[in-house]
């Protein structure tokens, strides 16, 4: 007889190789089973997955960050377009889990709970560590998404992981709020100040 975690493992691989089935199986698949089936879809860089998972997240935290070596544009555009998908639900805010969405690249409790609980329980300390679910702030009638990252301007050119954000951000202004708890600065200044007896 197999094991619960040789069927939650085979089930996971089942849903890994066909998107069609993962996704509309997400509606039903208990919480448990989201993050194992996260971190096997962000190792496999399957951004189809990681999209349909990001809107259907059943808890108020994301902690994606913890997740990333280093940045990837590829997987960011992922993510963020799974925000979108949950930003555009004609059905929101009652559907709407997700409060925060973590890039900050640092080690979090939440996967570290959660790997190792393959039989799909969920213990007294997991309780705790995922938050209750409450309405996150709000902007007139329109829920805001809270996304945290450390930010660092070590040179004078952005990266292209950091210009598409900053562009995706801007264009979503009225549903999202970024925070940047920690900005670092390189040793070189972004600007010049123009010399005062010089002019420009």
């Amino acid at each position: 007889m197999s094991s619960p975690y040789t069927l939650q493992k085979l089930t996971r691989n089942r849903l890994l190789r066909n998107e069609t089935l993962a996704n509309a199986s997400l509606k039903i698949l208990p919480k448990a089973f989201f993050p194992p089936l996260f971190i096997d879809a962000f190792t496999g860089k399957q951004t189809n997955i990681i999209r349909s998972m990001v809107a259907a997240w059943p808890f108020p935290c994301l902690p994606v960050g913890a997740l990333m070596k280093t940045p990837n544009l590829k997987t960011l555009k992922a993510v963020v377009g799974g925000l979108d998908l949950l930003i555009n639900q004609k059905d929101r805010p009652s559907s709407w889990i997700l409060q925060e969405l973590d890039l900050r690249d640092a080690q979090h409790n939440f996967w570290t709970f959660w790997v190792g609980t393959e039989d799909g329980g969920c213990s007294p300390d997991v309780i705790s560590e995922t938050r209750p679910v409450v309405h996150g702030p709000r902007r007139g009638k329109k829920q805001v998404v809270t996304v945290c990252m450390n930010l660092s301007l070590e040179t004078s050119h952005l990266s292209k992981y950091l210009k598409y954000f900053y562009w995706w951000a801007t264009q979503r202004k009225d549903v999202v709020q970024v925070m940047c708890p920690k900005l670092e600065f390189g040793a070189t200044p972004l600007y010049n100040p123009p010399n005062a007896a010089g002019g420009i």
